[in-house]
């Protein structure tokens, strides 16, 4: 967050500097809907940093003109495409909070969404982007539920979750070879509770379930299989948990023959 608020605060502070410096076409020489286009140009010519200098004089000259939504936009996107994602983010949000009866608003929304997507960095390290883009994804789907963009939206969700369940997965794995069973059960509680829409939920329940068997605790061991079963059972781990069962079962019935002789 520090990092977010210094890059934005650099970056105001390039944008008076342009403003104070002015520009080689000036207000009087172009109309808004003339300067918004010179700009465009720029975008579309890839030219994503002059397009950057052009739309944030546009933004702050014609504020009253009715392409200033188009051209903040513009000014949003031209930053995300050279991948300056909090800086298209900060943009965005103002297109957002000062034009909200503009057409471009959802799409704005989304895109925020995407910054905070792209941000996201592999699972082993800290995921505080992962979340930020999970929430504002979320938010775009209650506010727009008739959204064309909704299947993409809702794929990055899924997308988001599957790479904090297999954090936390493979914390529980990391136990697991530790042979510190007890943590174990923690962490695949953890994806079971919070992620068990993704593909670490049956892989969750097959290590909590094994991690019961090592510690004897079968009774617990066998309703966890049991459970994995039912409802996974086309799944590999299902699969596993019947010849654990089975073993188990063994295991059992050899306990009983040694007790009885």
């Amino acid at each position: 967050m520090i990092k977010q608020i210094i890059s934005v605060l650099f970056f105001s502070i390039v944008l008076l500097s342009v403003i104070s410096c002015g520009s080689k076409v000036s207000k009087e020489d172009l109309t808004a809907e003339e300067a918004f286009h010179r700009a465009l140009k720029e975008f579309d010519r890839g030219k994503y940093l002059n397009a950057v200098d052009q739309l944030t004089l546009v933004t702050f000259n014609y504020s009253g003109s009715a392409i200033i939504d188009s051209a903040q936009y513009y000014l949003a996107e031209s930053h995300f495409k050279m991948k300056e994602y909090l800086l298209a983010a900060a943009e965005y949000e103002r297109l957002s909070n000062h034009f909200p009866y503009s057409p471009l608003v959802d799409d704005a929304r989304y895109k925020i969404g995407m910054c905070y997507y792209e941000l996201s960095p592999k699972y082993p390290l800290d995921q505080e982007y992962t979340y930020q883009a999970i929430e504002q994804f979320q938010r775009f789907t209650e506010d727009y539920p008739d959204s064309p963009l909704l299947p993409e939206v809702l794929d990055k969700i899924h997308k988001s979750r599957a790479k904090l369940a297999r954090k936390t997965f493979k914390s529980g794995e990391l136990y697991f070879k530790m042979k510190d069973y007890p943590s174990v059960v923690i962490y695949m509680d953890e994806v079971l509770d919070f992620y068990y829409d993704t593909e670490f939920a049956p892989r969750a329940l097959l290590f909590k379930g094994d991690s019961y068997q090592r510690m004897k605790r079968f009774s617990e061991a066998e309703e966890v299989y049991r459970k994995l079963i039912e409802k996974y059972p086309k799944s590999r781990e299902a699969e596993t948990a019947v010849f654990n069962l089975s073993d188990m079962a063994e295991i059992e019935a050899e306990a009983e023959r040694e007790e009885s002789e």
